[in-house]
C-alpha cells in the first residue's frame, strides 16, 4: 500500500518533469497503442490505494454559483498511468522526441488529473 507522502512526491516530480520536457514538433499522429486492460489496472490501483475514493471538484474559473462535480482518486491514478504508459510505448516505438511531444500534448488531460489528485492527497495529509 502506498502512502500519501510518497504519492505527493511522485506527483510533484511528474509536474516538474512536464516543465523540464522540451517542446517538440508533432510526432506520429496515426499510431494507435495496444488496448489497455483498464479493469486490471483499476484492480491493481485498488490494491495499492484501498482507501482512495471520490472528492469534490470545483472549476476555479467558474462563477461562485456553480455546482461542484465529483472526481475519483482511483480513476485519476488509472488514467494518469494509462497515458504515461502510452508515452513510454511511444518512446520505444518512435523515439524520445515523439514521446516528449506526446507527453506535453496530453498534459491537458493527465495534468488536470494530476493537479486534482495532488489536492486530494494534500487534503488527506493536512486536512
Amino acid at each position: 500500500m502506498a502512502d500519501d507522502a510518497a504519492i505527493a512526491i511522485a506527483l510533484d516530480k511528474l509536474a516538474s518533469a512536464y516543465h523540464q520536457t522540451p517542446e517538440r514538433l508533432p510526432g506520429n499522429t496515426n499510431w494507435l497503442p495496444p488496448h489497455e486492460d483498464v479493469d486490471t489496472l483499476k484492480q491493481r490501483a485498488m490494491r495499492h490505494f484501498p482507501d482512495y475514493g471520490d472528492y469534490v471538484v470545483v472549476n476555479p474559473l467558474a462563477p461562485r454559483s456553480q455546482t461542484p462535480s465529483v472526481g475519483n482518486a482511483l480513476d485519476d491514478v488509472v488514467s494518469i498511468s494509462c497515458e504515461l504508459k502510452e508515452v513510454m510505448l511511444r518512446a520505444k516505438q518512435f523515439g524520445v522526441a515523439d514521446a516528449e511531444w506526446f507527453f506535453r500534448l496530453l498534459y491537458f488531460s493527465w495534468g488536470n488529473r494530476m493537479r486534482q489528485l495532488s489536492l486530494y492527497v494534500h487534503a488527506r495529509q493536512y486536512g
